[in-house]
Protein backbone atom coordinates (compact mmCIF):
# COMPACT_ATOMS: atom_id res chain seq x y z
CA UNK A 1 0.00 0.00 0.00
CA UNK A 2 1.28 3.39 -0.58
CA UNK A 3 0.71 6.04 2.25
CA UNK A 4 2.69 9.00 0.60
CA UNK A 5 0.36 11.26 -1.66
CA UNK A 6 1.61 14.40 -3.20
CA UNK A 7 4.40 16.73 -2.24
CA UNK A 8 7.33 15.73 0.91
CA UNK A 9 6.00 17.37 3.96
CA UNK A 10 7.88 19.67 6.33
CA UNK A 11 7.09 19.49 10.35
CA UNK A 12 7.81 22.39 12.45
CA UNK A 13 9.94 21.03 15.90
CA UNK A 14 7.94 20.68 18.98
CA UNK A 15 7.90 22.43 21.56
CA UNK A 16 10.74 23.08 23.19
CA UNK A 17 12.77 20.35 25.61
CA UNK A 18 12.75 20.81 29.14
CA UNK A 19 15.23 19.40 31.88
CA UNK A 20 12.37 16.83 32.85
CA UNK A 21 13.25 13.75 32.00
CA UNK A 22 11.17 12.62 29.14
CA UNK A 23 9.00 9.42 30.04
CA UNK A 24 9.93 7.92 26.52
CA UNK A 25 13.10 7.66 24.30
CA UNK A 26 12.92 8.64 20.38
CA UNK A 27 15.90 7.40 18.62
CA UNK A 28 17.07 5.54 14.95
CA UNK A 29 17.11 2.01 15.36
CA UNK A 30 20.21 1.28 13.14
CA UNK A 31 22.23 3.37 10.35
CA UNK A 32 20.06 2.43 7.72
CA UNK A 33 16.85 4.74 9.14
CA UNK A 34 14.37 2.92 8.33
CA UNK A 35 13.12 1.86 12.39
CA UNK A 36 12.05 4.52 14.67
CA UNK A 37 12.24 2.93 18.13
CA UNK A 38 10.62 4.46 21.22
CA UNK A 39 10.55 3.00 24.61
CA UNK A 40 8.36 3.87 27.12
CA UNK A 41 9.88 3.63 30.29
CA UNK A 42 7.67 5.25 32.92
CA UNK A 43 4.21 6.46 32.70
CA UNK A 44 3.16 9.46 30.35
CA UNK A 45 0.60 12.16 29.39
CA UNK A 46 -0.87 12.83 26.11
CA UNK A 47 1.47 15.81 25.94
CA UNK A 48 3.99 13.39 26.17
CA UNK A 49 2.35 11.14 23.19
CA UNK A 50 1.54 14.13 21.17
CA UNK A 51 5.43 14.88 21.45
CA UNK A 52 6.66 11.66 20.78
CA UNK A 53 4.57 11.25 17.76
CA UNK A 54 5.93 14.97 16.68
CA UNK A 55 9.80 13.32 16.70
CA UNK A 56 8.37 10.66 15.29
CA UNK A 57 7.39 13.00 12.17
CA UNK A 58 10.76 14.71 12.40
CA UNK A 59 12.54 11.62 11.87
CA UNK A 60 10.44 10.30 9.19
CA UNK A 61 11.03 13.99 7.12
CA UNK A 62 14.47 13.44 7.45
CA UNK A 63 14.53 10.71 4.82
CA UNK A 64 13.35 9.60 1.50
CA UNK A 65 12.56 5.88 2.26
CA UNK A 66 9.86 4.18 3.92
CA UNK A 67 10.32 4.08 7.32
CA UNK A 68 8.74 1.61 10.79
CA UNK A 69 8.01 2.41 14.60
CA UNK A 70 8.05 0.06 17.27
CA UNK A 71 6.52 1.17 20.59
CA UNK A 72 7.86 -0.54 23.73
CA UNK A 73 6.02 -0.18 26.43
CA UNK A 74 7.65 -1.26 29.29
CA UNK A 75 5.61 -2.63 31.78
CA UNK A 76 3.92 0.88 32.01
CA UNK A 77 -0.02 2.27 31.18
CA UNK A 78 -0.23 1.87 27.19
CA UNK A 79 -2.94 4.67 27.26
CA UNK A 80 -2.99 8.11 29.10
CA UNK A 81 -5.74 9.01 31.37
CA UNK A 82 -8.69 11.22 29.93
CA UNK A 83 -10.16 11.85 26.52
CA UNK A 84 -8.70 8.49 25.46
CA UNK A 85 -10.89 8.14 21.90
CA UNK A 86 -10.48 11.83 20.66
CA UNK A 87 -6.25 11.60 21.47
CA UNK A 88 -5.96 8.55 20.16
CA UNK A 89 -7.87 9.53 17.02
CA UNK A 90 -5.70 12.71 16.58
CA UNK A 91 -2.81 10.46 17.13
CA UNK A 92 -3.38 8.22 14.69
CA UNK A 93 -4.19 10.43 11.92
CA UNK A 94 -0.56 12.25 12.56
CA UNK A 95 0.78 10.47 9.16
CA UNK A 96 4.07 10.98 7.48
CA UNK A 97 3.99 10.31 3.70
CA UNK A 98 6.94 7.66 4.62
CA UNK A 99 5.51 6.09 7.24
CA UNK A 100 4.90 2.06 6.82
CA UNK A 101 4.20 -0.20 9.74
CA UNK A 102 3.90 0.50 13.31
CA UNK A 103 4.19 -2.08 15.62
CA UNK A 104 3.44 -1.89 19.61
CA UNK A 105 4.85 -4.25 21.86
CA UNK A 106 3.56 -4.86 25.27
CA UNK A 107 0.71 -3.38 25.25
CA UNK A 108 -1.83 -6.37 26.74
CA UNK A 109 -4.68 -6.02 24.15
CA UNK A 110 -6.36 -3.02 25.62
CA UNK A 111 -4.79 -0.71 22.24
CA UNK A 112 -5.65 -3.16 20.01
CA UNK A 113 -9.48 -3.08 20.54
CA UNK A 114 -9.44 0.73 21.18
CA UNK A 115 -7.87 1.00 17.64
CA UNK A 116 -10.11 -1.74 15.72
CA UNK A 117 -12.99 0.52 17.53
CA UNK A 118 -10.98 3.76 16.24
CA UNK A 119 -11.37 2.30 12.68
CA UNK A 120 -14.90 1.62 12.18
CA UNK A 121 -16.22 4.64 13.98
CA UNK A 122 -14.05 7.25 12.63
CA UNK A 123 -12.61 5.70 9.01
CA UNK A 124 -9.28 5.42 9.93
CA UNK A 125 -9.17 1.53 8.58
CA UNK A 126 -5.79 2.21 6.30
CA UNK A 127 -4.18 3.80 9.07
CA UNK A 128 -4.90 0.88 11.08
CA UNK A 129 -4.13 -1.78 9.03
CA UNK A 130 -0.46 -0.65 9.48
CA UNK A 131 -0.38 -1.14 12.92
CA UNK A 132 0.63 -4.54 14.61
CA UNK A 133 0.51 -5.49 18.55
CA UNK A 134 2.92 -8.05 19.85
CA UNK A 135 4.54 -9.07 22.89
CA UNK A 136 8.26 -8.99 22.15
CA UNK A 137 10.30 -6.54 20.32
CA UNK A 138 11.44 -9.88 17.95
CA UNK A 139 8.30 -10.38 16.74
CA UNK A 140 8.43 -6.45 15.50
CA UNK A 141 11.58 -6.90 14.02
CA UNK A 142 10.48 -9.68 12.30
CA UNK A 143 7.27 -8.56 11.63
CA UNK A 144 9.24 -5.18 9.45
CA UNK A 145 11.64 -8.21 7.91
CA UNK A 146 8.83 -9.79 5.97
CA UNK A 147 6.88 -6.47 5.38
CA UNK A 148 10.26 -5.41 3.82
CA UNK A 149 10.73 -8.82 1.86
CA UNK A 150 7.96 -8.12 0.33
CA UNK A 151 7.93 -4.57 -0.84
CA UNK A 152 11.21 -3.67 -1.98
CA UNK A 153 10.15 -0.80 -3.79
CA UNK A 154 10.05 0.69 -0.13
CA UNK A 155 13.91 0.27 0.06
CA UNK A 156 13.99 3.57 -1.59
CA UNK A 157 11.14 6.22 -2.53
Amino acid sequence: MNHHVGAKRRFAPGRQESNAMKPYTCKWFNEEKKIILFDIIAPWNWEDAFQAIQEQLELADSVDHGVHAIYHFHNVPTIPRGSGFTNLKRLASMQHPNDRLACFVGTHGLLQAIMNILSSVYGLRDVIQTYHFVETPEEAFKIIADYEREHPEDAAL
